[in-house]
């Protein structure tokens, strides 16, 4: 039901086209007897249409129908009016009259015109309403297109380019609409001239001359376009076009949308170099690698499988064989078993397997079976990867060896980490400690040494890490409470970004006993030579002495330390100028362990021990110091050699 605004001056009129035109039930009729109290009215821009009287007081029609058209737009006015003048027909059309009809005659006639008038402008409004929309809608989509789109005409004049076809060409809409005679191939190819939407109608042949891989799927048209782009930069286009129809199902145009494929042809590219790369790498590796469906088919396999399996066979012979024609079941046994238990949760099954190599010789393979499912999770196909573990095999081996060997050392073994943790021992570590294995890996250092503290250790593992290897004296404590002095070699162990100390320690209480008990016997030795009025002298090979007794003062004129240290030059000098060839000659039998001798009264010159005075036969001293003091010889020398 349209809704009508009738505005006369006449009452009886308003009336009566109330009752008439409302007779139909299309039409619901409101009545004012001005233009001044239409115009006030807050419904007057709701209603389909007006019908105004020309000559009314205060307002005519006609400056009615101007102020409509000003405040309200293009609401279909009709002026029905008794006045026929043509200049006043002219006035109402000019300023937007719908329709003009002249009062008189008969009125069932009359008004029966009056509503087909009606009927008539309120429908081409809508009709011109729902083309705007359509045609505002049809530009919204097409400016909002994510792909480089225009539209031209049958004329083929410009009616739409969007945003993104004004991003990739870098012509603005304003510039384009409205243009023709093949204005939009510029900025693509730098001239007018044909391009896809323009061939839509063509026949192929016509099509191949522009475009050499076209498809055609209706009346819709596709090809793929390499061009140079303004900066000179190469791109790829993808190109689409059809006609566009109005709603009786004529041609009224055609519609080409353009999207830059450049990127996709890179990866396209690069996928296909990455494929190659991928099949170079897979070809080169050691592992043997075979993939194939789940019916057994073969798929892909690379250059160590062929090699292993199938050396006398071309790369390409085995995609499309079945696997356990190729791939014996004593390789990979209960195969069915392992496929089958493989889900998306699980899709990986591994196993090592024993088996004969080509040359009979025993080998290990480990077996990486992967199940690759697709989007409803079933399994598209296998993947088994495996490699020959024999070299792992016998390291383990050697390592479980050197384990035990460990294990069962004499000494102690201990692991620690940098934080003074104690990660690993060995058997000998828990029998002297009086420690299980497990108490001790739960221990630190600082439980088991007796001395250390954090500070002591610190500066241990910064030495540790300078020299990498470290040898020192502790004291551990047992499970009982006794201390018992240790010797360690430790050395510096990495893995990762962690730090280790693997030591050896050895009990050395024995050796310890031993040395106090000869620091004891040195002392005593000492203190029975300070005492003695002998001059006792402790040389080595080199006639070089180490030792020094005090009662050289009076026999020779040195302090002690005067000779400490001397080179055998000095010592030849010195200390045993006045030895007979004999003497020396017993001196390097003794110093060989050839001879152990003591001896006096024969042998002049040699001074340590001296106690009676020499004979005649005494060299002179070579120094002043050793001339003066010759006279207090007093005694023969003894000579002991010790070892």
């Amino acid at each position: 039901m349209y809704s009508v605004l009738y505005v006369d001056d006449e009452p009886a009129l308003l009336d009566v086209a109330k009752l008439f035109l409302e007779r139909t039930s299309e039409l619901q009729v409101s009545v004012c007897t001005s233009a001044e109290e239409a115009l006030a009215s807050p419904s007057i821009a709701s209603y389909d249409a007006i019908i105004s009287d020309y000559q009314m007081p205060a307002m005519d029609g006609i400056t009615f129908l101007k102020a409509v058209r000003e405040r309200f737009g293009d609401v279909p006015f009709i002026l029905f009016t008794g006045r026929g003048r043509e200049e006043v027909v002219i006035e109402a059309i000019n300023n937007g009259a719908d329709f003009y009809i002249q009062k008189g005659g008969d009125p069932k006639a009359q008004f029966a015109e009056l509503l087909h008038k009606i009927r008539q402008a309120v429908r081409r409004k809508q009709a011109e309403r729902s083309l705007q929309d359509s045609e505002r809608r049809l530009a919204d989509i097409i400016d909002f297109l994510p792909d480089a789109t225009f539209a031209i005409d049958r004329s083929g004049s410009v009616i739409a380019w969007n945003r993104a076809i004004e991003d990739m060409t870098g012509v603005p809409s304003g510039d384009m609409r409205g243009q023709d005679g093949f204005a939009y191939a510029v900025p693509f190819y730098g001239v007018r001239r044909p391009i896809l939407i323009d061939l839509i109608s063509e026949p192929d042949e016509k099509i191949a001359a522009f475009y050499p891989n076209v498809s055609r799927s209706g009346t819709t048209l596709s090809t793929e376009i390499d061009l140079a782009s303004p900066s000179g930069q190469r791109v790829f286009l993808l190109a689409m076009a059809c006609p566009l129809y109005n709603q009786a199902g004529e041609v009224t145009g055609a519609i080409e949308s353009i999207r830059d494929v450049t990127n996709y042809k890179t990866i396209q590219r690069d996928l296909k170099r990455s494929e190659e790369r991928y099949r170079s790498i897979v070809n080169d590796q050691t592992e043997m690698i075979v993939r194939f469906t789940p019916d057994g088919t073969i798929t892909f396999t690379n250059e160590a499988f062929r090699s292993f399996f199938a050396p006398d066979l071309p790369g390409d012979a085995l995609e499309g064989e079945q696997i356990r024609a190729i791939m014996p079941a004593a390789s990979l046994p209960d195969d069915d078993a392992i496929v089958a238990s493989l889900t998306p949760a699980r899709p990986v099954y591994e196993l090592e397997i024993q088996t004969a190599g080509p040359d009979g010789v025993p080998l290990w393979h480990f077996w990486s079976v992967r199940a690759l499912f697709d989007e409803e999770k079933n399994p598209a196909e296998y993947q088994v990867v495996g490699r020959d573990i024999t070299g792992q095999k016998q390291a383990e081996e050697e390592l479980l060896l050197l384990k035990n060997s460990i294990d069962q050392a004499y000494d102690e073994v201990f692991k620690l980490d940098f934080d003074g943790n104690i990660l690993y021992v060995n058997d000998a570590a828990s029998r002297t400690t009086g420690y299980s294995h497990d108490e001790l890996c739960s221990m630190t250092i600082f439980d088991l040494d007796a001395d250390v503290t954090p500070a002591i250790w610190d500066r241990c593992v910064a030495d540790l890490r300078e020299r990498k290897t470290q040898y020192l004296d502790a004291r551990h404590r047992r499970r009982d409470g006794t201390i018992v002095d240790v010797e360690i070699s430790a050395s510096y162990i990495r893995k990762g970004d962690r730090e280790y100390s693997f030591t050896f320690v050895r009990d050395i209480t024995a050796r310890k006993q031993v040395e106090d008990a000869l620091r004891e016997s040195e002392g005593r030795f000492r203190g029975m030579a300070e005492r003695s009025s002998d001059m006792i002298l402790v040389i080595d090979k080199s006639l070089t002495p180490s030792y020094v007794s005090p009662a050289v003062r009076p026999i020779l004129g040195y302090e002690p330390e005067e000779l400490v240290g001397q080179t055998a030059e000095f010592a030849a000098t010195e200390i045993f100028s006045g030895c007979s060839r004999e003497f020396g000659n017993l001196i390097r039998a003794n110093m060989q362990g050839t001879s152990r001798s003591s001896m006096t009264g024969s042998f002049p010159g040699f001074r340590s021990p001296c106690g009676t005075t020499p004979p005649a036969s005494w060299r002179r001293w070579r120094s002043p110091r050793a001339r003066r003091n010759s006279a207090r010889l007093s005694k023969m020398p003894t000579i002991s050699s010790m070892k």
